[in-house]
């Protein structure tokens, strides 16, 4: 916190109330999405058996020896009220091993976890369907056209990131047995079926008709895995992407204004996810109804601030018009 305050002191035209308002929201950004991120990556996956089971594949491969000066200091005996434990417990215990199958005094390689596909594509598809953010801009120099709307200088504009996160008209659904207001590890891989790539983005008009498809309607029944896409040859090698899905996927807004810590928010999201399913054996007990997709839809309700020009640069009667 001090150190904060140092820096942020010196940036030029900061007084107080600027110094706390920055402090404020970077302390705000650094826990807003990150934890419910994880929290929703750790159940979904949890929820599915063979997702979890290739899961822990991939947390394998990314497991090293820890180095001597990482490894944990003896343990001490310690009398407490009910009765004696023991010191650095969560290392030297079993349950590391039974959860996942792990060597005890490994370590995640930070590097190794952040370029597993699936891991990746899961962490993708967690941001894509449950962070709803707004990406803010401001014309500085003047009024900004964009088709028919006019953007008044110095107005702020926010952009949701749920038009793009939701548009049928981008996103691949596996012809509609995916839908965008559910949870599909895979969306963010690239696999070959029999004819064609499996992409992220749509990159052929769908073999069936989603137009009167809804959430329930395509449901996944009890026990069901949403690795199980049909015509598609799971024994294909599988690779993470994001390309194509320029101004598609934006979580951390775009351009050169992006989130400058998104990559550490990555980092941070997907060691607390390995950690979590390595060290603890997790059930969820809801019912299909608590975690169903039809309790994630929700009404997206957008207002659009600025002006709308007519044929002479203003609606009829010489007055902008405005939402």
């Amino acid at each position: 916190m001090r150190y904060r305050q140092k820096i942020l002191s010196n940036v030029d035209g900061f007084d107080e109330d600027a110094i706390a308002s920055s402090d404020l929201g970077l302390i705000w950004a650094t826990i807003s999405n990150a934890v419910p991120c994880a929290f929703w990556a750790i159940i979904h996956i949890c929820r599915d058996r063979t997702l979890l089971s290739q899961i822990h594949d991939e947390l394998r491969s990314s497991l090293h020896a820890a180095p001597p000066s990482k490894l944990p200091l003896p343990t001490s005996t310690t009398e407490s009220e009910d009765g004696p434990f023991k010191e650095d417990s969560l290392l030297e215990s079993e349950s590391l091993m039974t959860a996942a199958s792990l060597p005890l005094h490994s370590v995640f390689h930070i590097n190794s976890l952040s370029d597993q596909p699936l891991l990746q594509s899961v962490y993708a598809e967690i941001l894509r369907l449950y962070v709803r953010g707004f990406i803010t801009r401001c014309p500085e120099r003047s009024d900004l056209r964009i088709n028919e709307w006019l953007i008044p200088k110095e107005k702020v504009i926010l952009v949701s990131s749920d038009p793009a996160h939701f548009d049928p008209q981008v996103w691949n659904t596996a012809n509609g047995l995916f839908p965008l207001t559910t949870f599909w590890p895979e969306r963010f891989l690239v696999r070959k079926d029999a004819h064609r790539d499996i992409l992220p983005r749509k990159t052929a008009p769908p073999l069936v008709a989603e137009d009167n498809l809804t959430p329930q309607e395509t449901q996944l029944e009890p026990g069901h895995s949403s690795l199980a896409t049909p015509d598609i040859d799971t024994k294909m090698p599988r690779k993470f992407t994001l390309n194509g899905l320029h101004g598609s996927w934006i979580p951390y807004g775009g351009g050169s204004r992006a989130c400058p810590g998104r990559h550490f928010a990555k980092q941070e999201i997907l060691m607390t996810v390995a950690m979590m399913l390595t060290a603890f054996d997790i059930e969820p007990l809801g019912d299909e109804k608590a975690f169903g997709a039809a309790d994630m839809v929700l009404e997206r309700r957008y207002l659009l601030g600025g002006s709308r020009l007519g044929s002479g640069g203003l609606d009829d009667g010489g007055k902008e018009s405005r939402l």
